[in-house]
């Protein structure tokens, strides 16, 4: 990976924040034939199936915060790797309303759950940040064959703003208004189709179904 996106979330997680990083990487891969084996997640369009399936790397999810992720690849790029998705946030906090959510989970010896409420967001988390920074998922771990899922209860606008300096840096889980939890398979429906947003890209709408690819990806990094 060489980090000229954007966030560069993905490849931070590496270590790798320069071209110089990157570059020192390589050269460490050809001496020693090392890389690293991780997850890739998986999202499965449930509504349209004319929809092919999609692999995700970083973060996946419907909501709020991937309204606003809409809103930051509408901006000029400069002004998205310098804060613009913290703009978007804003601005899709303003407008967005919570809609009902309906997540059924499965996870690694332990029975299927169902959450039924009304919500503002869902991420599906192989890796711990998005969004230039926002360290939504901080037990994220990239080979554990489980994704960190990150639930946003209906909350207030002015206490959400409030949380999102908690959110950047990892302190949101165990808020009342946040669930958080890992599983491996998970159904997402919603009252109303929402967008479903991965690694920065439009996939498809909701319903769809998110599961785990183990090993499914080497990466050379340090």
């Amino acid at each position: 990976m060489v980090p000229r996106g954007s966030g560069n979330d993905f490849a931070r997680a590496f270590g790798l924040r320069t071209e110089g990083d990157a570059l020192a990487a390589w050269n460490r891969f050809l001496a020693t034939g090392r890389s690293h084996e991780i997850d890739l997640g998986i999202i499965a369009p449930l509504g349209d199936l004319s929809v092919p399936s999609r692999l995700f790397c970083n973060v996946a999810g419907a909501g709020l915060d991937f309204e606003a992720n809409r809103r930051a690849n509408a901006m000029p790029r400069w002004l998205r790797g310098r804060g613009g998705y913290v703009i978007g946030v804003l601005e899709a906090i303003r407008s967005f309303s919570a809609k009902r959510f309906v997540i059924e989970v499965q996870q690694v010896a332990s029975p299927q759950k169902t959450i039924d409420e009304p919500a503002l967001m869902v991420a599906f988390a192989n890796g711990p940040s998005y969004g230039g920074g926002l360290r939504i998922a901080p037990a994220a771990d990239f080979a554990d064959a489980q994704l960190d899922i990150c639930f946003v209860r209906q909350v207030g606008k002015a206490r959400l703003v409030r949380l999102l300096p908690r959110v950047v840096s990892g302190q949101h889980v165990g808020l009342p208004e946040m669930g958080y939890f890992k599983a491996s398979l998970i159904r997402l429906e919603t009252e109303v189709p929402l967008d479903v947003y991965a690694d920065g890209e439009f996939v498809c709408r909701t319903p769809i179904e998110v599961s785990v690819v183990p090993r499914a990806l080497r990466v050379i990094a340090p």
